[in-house]
């Protein structure tokens, strides 16, 4: 980084800003390798790369809360036939959410969530992202542990078949204090019963909405139910009756109209949630939809809770015709 930029953050982290440049990236760098548990105020210092290669490479971050770990590497490219060499920096990270169990692994748009319902966890995956990244993860907790232990990895190369240009764990070892959140800390392996037993055999529905955001069906079904969505049918110079392609048991469940425009239907079926020791029932409801759109290159459009997915059947470049 620039000098004037360099001085801008030191100052902002609340930092010396005199000796040398090398004084003071080392004196940056020290604040980034540094946390401090909320809990306890222990502090926690992850100690410099030590391969003299991957240390120029990569660069770590902690979250000040000790939380996780984020990296930055700098991935050399060599051009053929030009002469010069380049970078890439990419970003990697791996998280601990503060109240529900779940460590999060990203590279830059990417993420992997993995949950952490049980007492004992030991586990080392690749996550094959495409056929030049594969980020590497790890988790171990035993029964008792006040801490998880992590590791973050990643392996790059230019094409499937060439020797990789990094392929390293950035971070091993690294302890992430579990965090000192009551709904975080789940009875026995985390189920819906344990809980329930736990809070006088009743199962509130804020508990069974923490554990639909846990296993992302906040993302599918949305609280509230078909009448909250304005299902009214337009007027429409043709119309079609859903209802017949339905299955019998789907038949007075689902409710569908046109869409706005007339090219596609909206469908939305309440999903009311009543599971044993709940109080009262949870209201849900799931929307769905399909449009077609002839003029815009005969495009499909599909939508389930809050997933999407587009396709054109038809391709049209000047010159070209892709069916």
């Amino acid at each position: 980084m620039s000098e004037e930029t360099l001085t801008q953050t030191l100052e902002s982290r609340g930092l010396d800003t005199s000796g040398t440049a090398q004084e003071r990236v080392a004196r940056l760098e020290e604040l980034d390798r540094t946390c401090t548990v909320p809990a306890t105020g222990k502090k926690i210092v992850i100690p410099p790369i030590s391969d003299a290669r991957l240390a120029k490479l990569v660069y770590v971050r902690l979250d000040p809360r000790c939380l996780g770990v984020e990296t930055c590497v700098d991935i050399p490219l060599n051009i053929p036939n030009v002469g010069t060499d380049y970078t890439r920096s990419v970003h990697a990270s791996v998280s601990l959410d503060v109240c529900t169990p779940v460590i999060s692994y990203r590279f830059e748009t990417c993420s992997q969530d993995i949950l952490l319902f049980d007492n004992s966890i030991d586990i080392r995956k690749d996550y094959r992202l495409s056929d030049l990244f594969t980020l590497r993860a790890s988790v171990k907790k035993s029964t008792g542990d006040d801490s998880y232990t992590v590791g973050l990895g990643l392996k790059a190369q230019v094409s499937a078949d060439s020797s990789p240009l990094i392929d390293s764990m950035l971070v091993e070892d690294f302890q992430i204090p579990i965090p000192g959140c009551a709904d975080f800390v789940l009875p026995g392996k985390g189920s819906l019963l344990e809980l329930a037993k736990s809070t006088g055999n009743v199962l509130s529905s804020a508990a069974v909405r923490f554990f639909m955001k846990t296993l992302k069906l906040d993302t599918v079904l949305t609280e509230g139910t078909c009448e909250d969505l304005d299902l009214t049918p337009p007027a429409c110079p043709w119309t079609i009756d859903v209802t017949n392609y339905l299955p019998a048991s789907l038949m007075d469940k689902v409710t569908c109209v046109m869409t706005s425009d007339c090219l596609g239907i909206t469908c939305c079926k309440d999903v009311p949630l009543q599971l044993p020791r709940m109080q009262k029932p949870l209201f849900l409801y799931l929307p769905f939809s399909f449009v077609f759109s002839p003029c815009d290159n005969m495009k499909v459009s599909l939508a389930f809770g809050s997933f999407t997915k587009e396709e054109e059947l038809l391709n049209y470049e000047f010159g070209e015709f892709c069916g």
